[in-house]
C-alpha cells in the first residue's frame, strides 16, 4: 500500500492486479528527499519493524535499482513501491544518526482500518455484500 498525503488508508481488494508494503512517503520540498511519513498496522513494513517514520527512502530496486533524486516525482516512487502480490520491493533508507540501511519486503494483504468506520477489514478478502 502507498499513500501520498491527500490520501487515507483502504484495504486492498483480492482482485487488485498491485500491492504495496504499507508504507506512506511523502516528498519533503525544503531537505529535497522522500521520507516516512506513516506505517499501515499490520503491513509488510510494520511487521519487519525496522523502518521508522522519518526514515528516508534513497533507492528502490525491483527488476532494476531507481535512485530516488530531487526531481523524482511522487508518482513515479509510488509505481516503483507497488507491485505484485508476494513480489519483493527492496528499498535503502537512511535514519538521521544512524546511516543507511537495506529492507527487502514482500508485498501483500494486510488489515487496515478505513477512513469510514474504526473497524478493520482483510485486504485479501471482498468486502461483504450489501
Amino acid at each position: 500500500l502507498f499513500l501520498t498525503s491527500h490520501q487515507t488508508l483502504h484495504p486492498l481488494m483480492a482482485e487488485s492486479t498491485f500491492c504495496g508494503v504499507g508504507l506512506k512517503v511523502e516528498k519533503d520540498r525544503q531537505r529535497n528527499c522522500f521520507y516516512i511519513a506513516g506505517i499501515a498496522p499490520g503491513g509488510p513494513a510494520e511487521r519487519d519493524g525496522r523502518i521508522q517514520e522519518g526514515d528516508v527512502l534513497l533507492v528502490i530496486t525491483n527488476k532494476h535499482q531507481h535512485v530516488l533524486t530531487p526531481s523524482t516525482d511522487i508518482e513515479y516512487v509510488k509505481k516503483k513501491i507497488m507491485g505484485a502480490p508476494r513480489s519483493v520491493c527492496r528499498m535503502v533508507l537512511a535514519r538521521p544518526g544512524s546511516g543507511k540501511f537495506e529492507v527487502a519486503l514482500q508485498r501483500g494483504a494486510f488489515t487496515v482500518a478505513t477512513a469510514s468506520s474504526s473497524a478493520s477489514s482483510t485486504a485479501s478478502r471482498p468486502p461483504p455484500a450489501a
